[in-house]
C-alpha cells in the first residue's frame, strides 16, 4: 500500500523560504478493494474515535464499516464513492450518526514526523467537507507533544456544514486552540468519554505536533458528514531553510573568488 506522506527533511533553494510547503497530505485515494463501500478505517493509518464512550472503532469493530446496532441504524466510518470529491480517486471518508447517535467523532492520525511549530513563518491544517444536512460541523483538531505528556486541542468556534465539498483552514500559529481531556490512542479506546473544553482559547503548548485531524459533531440523527483530501502545511522560518548544493557551492564560489581579486588588487 502506497502511503501519501510528505514529510519535510530539508528545502531546496534559497526562493523556498517564501513558498508554503505539503508536509503531509492524505486523499483517501489507496485502491477500493470492497467496491468502494465500507474499506477499513485502519487501511490509511487514521482513527475514529466515539466521544461518548471513548470508543475505538478499529478496535471494537474492525472491518466492518457499521456500529455493532448493524444497519444504517448505527453510526458509520467507512470509505464511500463520490465522483464530486475533490481527491483524485473520487474516494473520501463518511461518517453518520445514526439512530444510535454519538454527539462526537474525533478523527486523526499519527502518520508524520513530528512538526515543531516554532520552525514555521505558517503552518496550518486544512481538509475538505460536504454535509448532506447542515446541521454537523467540524473544526480542526491536534495533539502536541508537551514533553510532560499529550495534549489534545480543537479550533475553538465549529465551521458549519453545507450541502456541498468545502475547504476549511486552521492556522496553526493563531490563538484560537481550546485544549480538551483525550487519552485514547491509534490501538486504543479512551478511558471514557470525553469532550471538547469551554475555553479560554490560546496559543498551543510548546512542542512538536504528533497528531492531527477534525472534530465532528453531530447534534441530531441521522446526519451525514463527508470528509477528503487533508493536509498539513507550511513555511519554514529563513533559518530553517538549507540551500541546495549546487547553489551553496556557487556561492562559496563566488565569495572565493571575490576575496581573490581583492587580495590581488591589494599587490599592485
Amino acid at each position: 500500500m502506497m502511503k501519501r506522506v510528505m514529510t519535510l527533511a530539508f528545502v531546496t533553494g534559497l526562493a523556498a523560504a517564501a513558498v508554503g510547503q505539503t508536509i503531509y497530505f492524505e486523499g483517501f485515494d489507496d485502491p477500493d478493494v470492497t467496491g468502494g463501500n465500507g474499506n477499513l478505517v485502519g487501511v490509511y493509518d487514521w482513527v475514529v474515535h466515539l466521544s461518548d464512550s471513548g470508543e475505538n472503532s478499529v478496535v471494537s469493530w474492525p472491518g466492518n464499516p457499521l456500529s455493532p446496532s448493524g444497519g444504517d441504524s448505527g453510526y458509520q466510518a467507512r470509505i464511500v464513492n463520490d465522483a464530486a470529491a475533490p481527491s483524485p480517486s473520487n474516494r473520501f471518508f463518511g461518517f453518520r450518526s445514526g439512530g444510535t447517535m454519538p454527539s462526537s467523532y474525533l478523527l486523526w492520525t499519527e502518520a508524520f514526523s513530528p512538526i515543531d511549530p516554532a520552525l514555521y513563518d505558517d503552518l496550518s491544517i486544512s481538509y475538505y467537507h460536504n454535509q448532506a444536512s447542515s446541521h454537523a460541523s467540524t473544526r480542526g483538531a491536534l495533539a502536541v507533544d508537551t514533553g510532560g505528556g499529550i495534549q489534545w486541542y480543537a479550533w475553538d468556534s465549529p465551521v458549519p456544514g453545507v450541502d456541498a465539498w468545502t475547504q476549511a483552514t486552521f492556522d496553526l500559529l493563531a490563538s484560537n486552540w481550546v485544549p480538551f481531556a483525550f487519552d485514547g490512542t491509534a490501538t486504543t479506546s479512551a478511558s471514557g468519554a470525553f469532550a471538547l473544553g469551554a475555553g479560554p482559547a490560546g496559543f498551543l503548548d510548546p512542542g512538536a505536533i504528533v497528531a492531527a485531524g477534525a472534530f465532528i459533531t453531530f447534534p441530531a440523527s441521522n446526519t451525514v458528514v463527508r470528509f477528503d483530501s487533508f493536509e498539513i502545511a507550511g513555511t519554514l522560518t529563513p533559518e530553517q531553510v538549507i540551500p541546495e548544493p549546487g547553489s551553496a557551492t556557487l556561492l562559496l564560489g563566488a565569495a572565493a573568488l571575490l576575496f581573490a581579486r581583492r587580495r590581488l588588487r591589494g599587490r599592485r
